[in-house]
């Protein structure tokens, strides 16, 4: 092939894939965020808002406009602008996204924190903070059951991620309804996840035992979850298919567990648990 058309071709392909890059930058709103990021960084919030209200308004159909309307939430609560933060919020968590999110990895913090895979759930909880501050506390409640049920993050099907989640939520559930003077419920909710062995249990460890701490003494706690320990047990439950499940009661309330080994097997695995240490040591 002749050098001349040769080069030619490969300046028309360099040329095609620079449009086609321009075009994706463009069409993403990647420029917009690279001047946000630039504003941050600088310490520029007020540039910082108008570039993302900007994006948010320019892309409204955007997944990543899920993201930084909760990023602008965070700058209009730091301003004291509860009703905007509020509107954001609850506009971005209606949004149903075309296209894919894009992703962008910035310098100085400005969006590194934000997880598409649990934004709605976040936003929820963000949401049921802030009914709490204005005293409004059935939404509050609204919003942690929609984290919990209607947004809960899928992680494309994990149970282990889905469960992680639901752990870290039950710290948000303890401490409404501890604000409303429900300890009960609180309990329940912590007592149903400090054995989940996910992330954040070793945190609902800790509350659940300030919580019991303030009606039992360290000696009534020890032995009531080792009595639980002692008197665990299997029973096959049938829905379709044959299943063992494993049954722990501490403090009246039942856990229930999928139970593949016997159940000595689960004695010796829960007296060396680390949460369940955590609940019984002085």
């Amino acid at each position: 092939m002749n050098k001349s058309v040769l080069t030619l071709i490969l300046l028309v392909y360099i040329s095609a894939s620079s449009i086609a890059q321009s075009d994706s930058i463009y069409a993403y709103g990647l420029d917009i965020l690279k001047k946000a990021e630039n504003s941050f960084c600088k310490g520029d919030s007020e540039q910082t808002i108008k570039l993302l209200e900007y994006y948010t308004n320019k892309f409204p159909d955007k997944a990543t406009t899920i993201l930084l309307s909760k990023r602008l939430s965070d700058f209009y609560i730091q301003l004291n602008k509860k009703e905007q933060a509020i509107s954001t919020l609850t506009r971005a968590l209606a949004l149903k996204p075309k296209g894919d999110v894009l992703f962008y990895k910035d310098t100085c913090g400005l969006y590194n924190k934000l997880d598409y895979s649990s934004i709605k759930a976040d936003i929820c909880v963000e949401l049921s903070k802030m009914y709490i501050n204005s005293g409004n506390y059935p939404t509050a409640l609204s919003y942690l059951i929609l984290a919990d049920t209607k947004y809960l993050p899928s992680y494309g099907g994990c149970a282990n991620g889905m469960i992680m989640y639901k752990t870290k939520l039950s710290l948000s559930f303890a401490d409404f309804y501890l604000m409303v003077r429900d300890t009960s419920k609180a309990v329940d909710r912590l007592i149903e996840y400090f054995l989940s062995d996910e992330a954040f249990s070793d945190k609902v460890t800790d509350k659940l035992k300030t919580i019991l701490l303030t009606t039992y003494t360290q000696k009534q706690i020890t032995d009531e979850v080792n009595n639980g320990i002692m008197t665990m047990k299997i029973v096959e439950v049938q829905n379709g298919n044959a299943e063992n499940i494993l049954q722990l009661t501490f403090f009246g309330r039942t856990i229930k567990k999928s139970a593949y080994g016997n159940i000595e097997f689960y004695k010796d695995i829960y007296k060396r648990d680390r949460n369940i240490l955590a609940l019984t040591k002085n």
